[in-house]
């Protein structure tokens, strides 16, 4: 539920999921069932949809999966330099583009319901955010998990952004697919 940028937007991304999650609840699936997905970009929404859940009082999902994240379109990170030669696709100057079309026309990119690291992060489902150790968006992960509280970090040595994208034909994109299913299994009572 990510609309195209810079025609929609943040503004409207994290409503449609709001509102997705809405019907999937008046359609007696519980939200210990439910469990919020999101890779790069997309663990953003992740993140910036639940505070909004919280505000009509709906219950938070079971648990969020954020892969590679991309949650601080300042780039703040240190990552964005120990890693920009091991990181062949996420580099600072596309970021600083990519976040200058993210909040839509009219925009504000420090906007706290489009930028994670501004957020309040209270309250949120449990997370599990999985990184690669080669990527430049390592510290954006870390730092979502420093301000969580109640999530973890996985870090895997030697893998890019969205490694996962080689399952199949990686095994280390294999493991890390199994690791998360392992993570997300018992939390919506599948295990």
């Amino acid at each position: 539920m990510n609309p195209v940028c810079p025609r929609c937007g943040w503004c409207r991304g994290a409503p449609q999921t709001v509102e997705v999650y809405r019907w999937l609840l008046g359609a007696s699936i519980g939200s210990a069932r439910v469990a919020f997905a999101g890779d790069s970009a997309g663990a953003a929404l992740v993140v910036n949809a639940q505070p909004r859940a919280r505000e009509p009082g709906l219950p938070p999902p079971a648990a969020a999966l954020l892969i590679s994240p991309w949650v601080d379109p300042e780039a703040g990170g240190g990552t964005y330099r120990t890693n920009a030669e091991t990181d062949g696709y996420f580099y600072r100057d596309l970021v600083a583009l990519m976040a200058g079309l993210y909040p839509g026309p009219g925009g504000d990119p420090r906007d706290p319901t489009a930028n994670p690291p501004h957020a309040d992060l209270t309250g949120l489902a449990p997370m599990y955010v999985r990184a690669g150790g080669h990527e430049t968006l390592l510290d954006d992960g870390r730092a979502l998990v420093e301000r969580a509280g109640e999530a973890g970090l996985d870090v895997f040595d030697g893998q890019v952004h969205t490694f996962r994208m080689a399952a199949g034909r990686s095994p280390e994109a294999d493991d890390a697919i199994r690791r998360l299913a392992g993570w997300v299994r018992p939390g919506l009572g599948l295990a």
